[in-house]
């Protein structure tokens, strides 16, 4: 077969749906997020909840997935809202009508960011509460939570751009963080409990 080509198998004849979803979800990734910024928040959720059928490849939804889910879809609508405030005008310029851009004062902006991020610290906790995790990686979500929170309330009770870069860092570096905590409490109880 010259010229074609056979998505469900890789050069060497293997089996590579996994890799062909993945394709695929980047490919919807790219298209959501520019639907987002042309203000059509819903696709964004319906997206994100539709990701949820990666899991059913494997025909299970187990609670420490889920769990991650909720953590990452909860994290990222406070550190997109910083970006999206430290670049309103510029979005505005483009006739991008984003929260931000319509919301002059940050009032709006600001409260959504306190709902997702108060929303995060208990969904953080849930791996411990579900029993995949340790009371180690609790406090450690626990006191990430609340330095992310503290950021996010200093740009609520005063909206500026140097308050939503310092959100932005913090949703830097709770992410990852509380990732390789998260890792990290995994293989402490692996090798040494």
């Amino acid at each position: 077969m010259t010229g074609s080509r056979n998505l469900t198998a890789d050069n060497k004849g293997n089996d590579s749906r996994p890799v062909f979803a993945q394709h695929r979800r980047s490919i919807l990734y790219g298209r959501t997020e520019t639907a987002y910024h042309n203000g059509e928040f819903s696709r964004l959720w319906r997206h994100e909840l539709n990701s949820g059928k990666n899991t059913a490849m494997t025909g299970t939804l187990d609670t420490p997935a889920l769990a991650l889910f909720l953590i990452v879809f909860f994290w990222q609508v406070p550190h997109f809202l910083a970006i999206a405030w430290m670049y309103r005008e510029d979005y505005g310029r483009a006739g991008l009508k984003m929260l931000p851009v319509i919301d002059a004062d940050g009032t709006m902006t600001a409260r959504q960011m306190l709902v997702y991020t108060l929303a995060l610290i208990p969904i953080s906790l849930l791996p411990v509460f579900l029993g995949s995790a340790s009371a180690m990686y609790g406090f450690g979500a626990l006191g990430l939570g609340v330095s992310f929170l503290r950021s996010v309330w200093a740009f609520a009770a005063e909206p500026s751009h140097g308050k939503a870069r310092k959100v932005l860092h913090a949703s830097l570096v709770y992410l990852p963080v509380i990732l390789a905590v998260m890792v990290g409490e995994r293989l402490v109880r692996y090798f040494f409990v």
